[in-house]
């Protein structure tokens, strides 16, 4: 079953916001494809999962990079915000799932 609330956040919202932001319009950082990008739902801040095995936190206001997390032995291939956008949650190619706390990266 498909949650369509958060298939909107963290597929629709994204397209929306690059189409229509004034601001920047590349984040760059990641060492290989990037696999999944997901707003938080205040739209402050978004997570982008790569295939260099790492997840980025950016604030959405000005581009800067306020962390790299990095647990997974594998590429991550999505990530998702919990309602309250205190916790992380990546699914990986190393067959795990990790919780993130947002707060501090672990």
């Amino acid at each position: 079953m498909i949650n369509i609330r958060g298939y909107m956040r963290c597929f629709l919202t994204p397209l929306f916001a690059f189409l229509f932001f004034d601001g920047f319009s590349q984040l760059s950082g990641h060492t290989a494809t990037i696999t999944s990008v997901c707003f938080s739902p205040d739209g402050n801040s978004v997570a982008s999962a790569s295939r260099d095995k790492t997840i980025k936190l950016w604030r959405v206001s000005d581009g800067t990079l306020i962390s790299t997390l990095k647990k997974h032995s594998e590429a991550v291939l999505t990530v998702s915000f919990s309602p309250d956008g205190n916790l992380l949650a990546s699914g990986s190619e190393d067959n795990t799932i990790k919780l993130w706390r947002v707060s501090d990266g672990t």
